[in-house]
């Protein structure tokens, strides 16, 4: 990539009591081949002062890397709008503590968004590493494009469901919506679908760069309201994206058919909780 076309990318590191994972994150950020990164890590008033250690150690060998300590909790929604307000630069992204990234990864997102003018984010291919057991699962991707019309993409990202999305490469005006309003359960669905719906909405790059880590051997959803595993509430992100859908000018037609599929996705969603609940239920006890 042209050393003259190259926009900085702020990097935000959300990261709460996980020195380990954190050293991890912060090399495979440090490995980027794109040089032109700012990296702020945001202590979430860890208890542990390894976290700490970790950044100094990290910062003294890639000056790149800033520091913030929290001197409060911010909650995790309230460390990842942190840093979303703190980073200043062009094209913003959000580093988890417990992900990693190829080395190309800041790279083919940027060089995806600039050779698509008015696109807003950009993501790789994405797995999942179960780290209790070391498995790696290959995550399905919708099919995005940006050559694609809106109603096209809105259709095929609730065909194919992608969370993942909000780790990617953003235009930082393009996500700013992100500082107001509460979370809900799958908000991550909601905010994809909410770029998808801005320019010309989101770039996939194919190659798999990008790897959520999960610590057990299983996911276990976390709810936006503090049950781990079921309750989730499906009404709040229904009725955000039907508040896209309001605002996007679609024809009847077309979105008449967004609605159905809109409808039949949150439905599915629930009778797929609520199997498997019933199947935990019938699980037979092993005390």
């Amino acid at each position: 990539m042209d050393q003259q076309v190259m926009p900085r990318v702020g990097i935000g590191v959300p990261t709460y009591n996980r020195p380990a994972g954190l050293r991890h994150t912060l090399a495979c950020l440090s490995a980027q081949t794109y040089p032109n990164i700012d990296i702020l890590v945001s202590d979430n008033a860890s208890p542990d002062p390894a976290v700490a250690e970790v950044v100094a150690e990290m910062a003294a060998r890639d000056p790149r890397i800033r520091y913030v300590r929290q001197p409060t909790s911010l909650g995790a929604t309230g460390n990842f709008r942190f840093l979303l307000d703190a980073c200043r630069d062009e094209f913003f992204m959000w580093a988890a503590d417990d992900d990693e990234w190829a080395p190309g990864f800041v790279e083919a997102c940027v060089s995806a968004l600039l050779s698509a003018p008015g696109a807003v984010s950009a993501m790789t291919g994405v797995e999942t590493l179960y780290r209790g057991n070391g498995r790696r699962v290959p995550v399905s991707m919708p099919a995005l494009s940006p050559d694609h019309s809106r109603g096209q993409n809105f259709r095929a990202f609730l065909k194919c469901m992608a969370p993942g999305v909000i780790y990617g490469v953003h235009r930082r005006e393009a996500v700013q919506f992100f500082l107001e309003g509460e979370m809900f359960d799958y908000y991550d669905c909601y905010f994809a679908l909410r770029l998808i719906t801005q320019g010309r909405g989101v770039v996939l790059v194919p190659e798999r760069l990008y790897t959520a880590g999960v610590e057990g051997t299983e996911y276990v959803v976390k709810t936006q309201h503090g049950s781990w595993g079921s309750g989730l509430r499906y009404l709040p992100f229904y009725t955000a994206a039907r508040s896209i859908l309001a605002q996007t000018g679609f024809g009847l037609l077309q979105r008449l058919r967004i609605e159905i599929s809109l409808a039949l996705l949150t439905a599915r969603l629930f009778v797929g909780q609520e199997r498997a609940a019933l199947m935990r239920s019938l699980r037979p006890s092993r005390t």
